[in-house]
């Protein structure tokens, strides 16, 4: 269990930072179309993930609370 929890750490430590990496590729007029749009699919993969995750998380909190009433 530690060392997940450490994995997860490490990962949303070095999330940004790939982001940014992401952005920087997709926005520069000198990298191959192919990888700017490669960049671009993943950005929206990810954006796309994290909507449904908080949507998700979002409704399991009103469940509770309906339960709790």
């Amino acid at each position: 269990p530690s060392t997940t929890l450490f994995r997860s750490a490490r990962i949303q430590q070095n999330s940004g930072a790939a982001g940014t990496v992401l952005l920087k590729l997709m926005a520069d007029g000198t990298t191959k179309a192919s990888t700017r749009v490669q960049a671009a699919r993943c950005i929206l993969e990810f954006a796309s993930q994290s909507l449904e995750t908080e949507d998700l998380l979002l409704r399991i909190e009103r469940l509770e609370e309906n339960e709790k009433k």
